[in-house]
């Protein structure tokens, strides 16, 4: 009456991480709904502060795009053995955009909110923007 373990069953624990389950399938479309989210807030921010830039909306703006990064960290373990390309792609936000947010923040009390502004939504957000796009093209297949 008792359960036996038998030796040639020990492989069914095995987890093939070659191919997407169906969670991480969801989480890459919620990945991609958030990059998203972030490309078309802070694109709504920047024609919404053309003439009066706001700190708060400045820093909300500065904090989702640092909070992509640790979003990245799943997505492309994720895709590290299913798509070289697109796991290339999700980690060159480190060197792509990253260094921009750390800059912004290493400048924050030397420079005038204006010359922050500047640097986030002429160099930071167009870089993310781009990167972004890529990312999205390389994913959707993946969804």
């Amino acid at each position: 009456m008792g359960h036996n373990h038998h030796d040639d069953h020990e492989h069914e624990h095995y987890y093939d991480d070659s191919y997407l389950h169906s969670n991480q399938h969801v989480f890459l479309k919620h990945y991609l709904e958030m990059l998203e989210a972030c490309d078309k807030g802070i694109g709504y921010i920047i024609n919404q502060t053309d003439n009066d830039p706001d700190i708060k909306k400045f820093s909300d703006c500065l904090n989702a795009l640092t909070a992509i990064k640790d979003a990245n960290f799943l997505a492309w373990n994720l895709m590290k053995k299913i798509d070289r390309q697109a796991y290339d792609k999700i980690r060159s936000f480190d060197e792509k955009v990253l260094p921009l947010i750390e800059e912004i923040n290493k400048n924050q009390e030397d420079k005038t909110e204006e010359k922050l502004f500047l640097l986030f939504f002429q160099r930071t957000f167009p870089v993310y923007h781009t990167w972004f796009e890529e990312v999205r093209q390389l994913l959707i297949p993946h969804i």
